[in-house]
């Protein structure tokens, strides 16, 4: 049975808790009015599963775009469409997001996974190149040296995934070769948690999406297995948290991309 109209209209209310509060505080009863009336036409549960899923598609996607824009001082104009290099760099961002988190709803053959991490390493490239651009107007030393590790470690991984093909696979010997694999491993969650807090000071792209980016990177990290949290005492919670944090990540760069791919830059008022 469909939630009746008033505890829909509050369930969306506490959503518009993603807003900053200034927005909120100026559009948020309108906003409610909205969506009751879109429910109260929409007929049935399919109607209204449909409604809620693309007012949730859309609050997504302009609760970042608030996010973003929140602290800088813009003309009442926007700025020009996102150019196709930065569609193109965002769509790869959220192909690399998806395939990442992939694996948490369908089943992911063996021999497909060494294509999976490289499409991930792809995307995560993509998306620190894009917001590289934007990051080096705001902060260029900043920019160049939170993004230059992000892609050198994700190509290191990206290049180990390549050459590991064919070569013994755990817990088969090659223990040199899976040292070095380790160590790009490592490289690469430190990295991208790095550019997280980069994201999160210079507000380049979705400030929460970056600590998010953060977060879910160094869990990530603490699943290795040459760390041995995932097997020790603690495993109970490492175990748990590492995935987590491979979901995480997967699902930052998606919002990324997608802001890439979409958000029209505000264009700062001089």
């Amino acid at each position: 049975m469909a939630a009746p109209a008033g505890v829909s209209e509050r369930i969306y209310r506490a959503l518009l808790g993603l807003y900053p509060p200034a927005f909120r505080a100026r559009f948020a009863d309108e906003m409610v009015q909205l969506f009751g009336d879109q429910l109260r036409e929409a007929h049935g549960a399919k109607r209204r599963s449909i409604t809620w899923l693309r007012t949730l598609g859309d609050l997504v996607v302009t609760a970042a775009s608030e996010h973003m824009t929140k602290d800088e001082t813009v003309a009442h104009s926007l700025g020009p469409p996102p150019s196709p290099r930065s569609r193109a760099l965002g769509l790869i961002g959220v192909l690399g997001g998806v395939v990442l988190v992939a694996v948490f709803v369908v089943d992911v053959a063996p021999g497909l996974n060494v294509a999976r991490i490289i499409l991930y390493n792809l995307g995560a490239i993509a998306i620190v190149v894009a917001i590289y651009g934007r990051m080096r107007t705001l902060s260029p030393r900043r920019a160049l040296a939170a993004a230059s590790p992000a892609i050198l470690a994700n190509a290191w991984f990206l290049a180990m995934e390549v050459l590991s093909v064919g070569r013994p696979q755990f817990p088969e010997g090659d223990p040199e070769f899976r040292l070095i694999a380790d160590y790009a491993g490592a490289a690469m969650w430190l990295s991208d948690a790095a550019f997280g807090l980069a994201i999160w000071r210079t507000a380049a792209t979705i400030r929460w999406a970056g600590l998010a980016l953060t977060v879910g990177s160094l869990f990530a990290l603490s699943g290795m297995s040459r760390l041995e949290l995932v097997s020790g005492d603690y495993a109970w919670f490492f175990v748990p948290a590492a995935l987590a944090g491979i979901g995480v990540n997967g699902l930052s760069w998606i919002l990324m991309g997608i802001d890439i791919a979409t958000s029209r830059r505000a264009v700062r008022s001089a």
